[in-house]
């Protein structure tokens, strides 16, 4: 696989049906579909009538992917897709197909709140939501992009990374963008209420606000993380996971490590998977 979506609806709704892409293109998922029943008893099935893709996101029971085209097609629910005159919320679930036509191809793409955010290969960042058609985010090209639950968005543009929302380093839900005091950014990761940023000399720092029950205070400026230097971060829900330049699995935050076995039920330590 190339691409897994999942998506963590805060208790308001169930995850149903995450998706993954494999190397030839195909969408595939598993779990219970928009209806709520799952026909495949768990198994994974490809998605039928998507062309192949290069990444799928999800919000609560919409799937959307970015076509090796270039394209942005989706299917499932209604809901996070605008106000589509032509596509009702509360209708039937709808077949795989083109929703909007964005003005350029897509290169990356994620799930946010009720909406999606995607990366245009000029830069700029498109977004919609159950609330708003297609906008062009009002920010300087980006390099890169992460966006997650409770509607934080950062992107990072010429080294300096950029966000809003709830993970903001305002810690205000709707401050707007505020620039993050770092220098030298390569890329950003989104967890929930909790941002992360690793730099160009393999660093890593975060800020924002801690997994629910850990008893930690907001932190508005970057921390650094005691982690070897870092290749990439993933955000879960409320917990990070790190692949560090020599290939080793760190993370942090949330129920993730008590899920591994590895003790502290939101321990805020970067804890080492160790792989089989």
């Amino acid at each position: 696989m190339v691409a897994v979506a999942d998506y963590d609806a805060g208790g308001a709704a169930p995850d149903r049906e995450p998706a993954a892409v494999d190397r030839s293109g195909i969408v595939w998922a598993f779990g219970t579909d928009v209806s709520g029943a799952d026909p495949y008893e768990g198994r994974p099935h490809p998605i039928a009538d998507v062309p192949p893709s290069l990444t799928v996101a999800l919000v609560y029971l919409t799937w959307c992917a970015i076509l090796r085209s270039g394209a942005v097609w989706c299917w499932g629910s209604r809901y996070g897709l605008g106000r589509n005159p032509e596509l009702s919320e509360w209708g039937p679930p709808f077949p795989p197909g083109p929703v909007y036509d964005l003005p350029e191809r897509a290169t990356a793409l994620a799930g946010v709140g009720p909406g999606f955010v995607v990366l245009g290969e000029s830069g700029a960042l498109y977004r919609w939501s159950s609330e708003e058609l297609p906008t062009r985010v009002a920010a300087p090209p980006a390099d890169t992009f992460c966006a997650r639950d409770r509607h934080s968005l950062c992107y990072v543009a010429a080294g300096v990374a950029v966000c809003s929302g709830e993970s903001s380093i305002s810690g205000v839900a709707d401050a707007g963008f505020t620039p993050v005091e770092l220098s030298d950014v390569v890329g950003v990761a989104c967890a929930g209420t909790m941002t992360c940023a690793w730099l160009s000399d393999a660093s890593t720092w975060c800020w924002g606000a801690p997994p629910p029950g850990s008893f930690a205070d907001l932190v508005l400026a970057p921390v650094r993380m005691a982690l070897p230097p870092v290749a990439s971060i993933s955000g879960g829900s409320h917990h990070m996971c790190a692949i560090t330049e020599d290939g080793r699995v760190f993370c942090w935050g949330g129920l993730v490590l008590d899920f591994l076995g590895l003790g502290g039920l939101r321990n805020m330590s970067p804890v080492e998977v160790r792989m089989p």
